[in-house]
C-alpha cells in the first residue's frame, strides 16, 4: 500500500494505492486523523485500492466523524469498484459523502 498526501492544499488531498487492510490501516488512519486535527477537509482518492476489509471501512467512518465533529469536509473520490462494493454492501453509501 502506497499513500501520498498533498497538505498544501484545501482540501487535503490523500490518495491510497494497494490494499487496505488491519496490516495497513493505522497508517490510513494516522494520515486522515492528521490532517483532519490541523483543520483541513479532505478529498480521499481511492481509485487505486484493489481490496478493503473492515478495519479500512472503519478509517472512512471515523474520517466522517471527525470531520463533523471539526466542521469539516471528507470526501471518498472515485472509489475503485472493489471499494465501492463494500461500501454498498454495507449500506455505508448513505453515510459516507462519495464523489464518484
Amino acid at each position: 500500500m502506497e499513500i501520498s498526501v498533498n497538505d498544501n492544499s484545501d482540501p487535503c488531498s490523500i490518495s491510497i494505492s494497494g490494499e487496505i487492510d488491519l496490516d495497513k490501516s493505522a497508517e490510513v488512519r494516522l494520515a486522515i486523523m492528521n490532517n483532519l486535527n490541523a483543520g483541513k477537509s479532505i478529498d480521499l482518492n481511492l481509485s487505486n485500492v484493489s481490496y478493503i476489509d473492515s478495519s479500512g471501512i472503519s478509517c472512512l467512518i471515523e474520517g466522517t466523524q471527525q470531520a463533523a465533529k471539526n466542521n469539516l469536509s471528507f470526501i471518498i473520490d472515485k472509489p475503485s469498484d472493489e471499494v465501492l462494493k463494500v461500501i454498498e454492501l454495507a449500506f455505508l453509501d448513505k453515510i459516507l459523502k462519495i464523489r464518484k
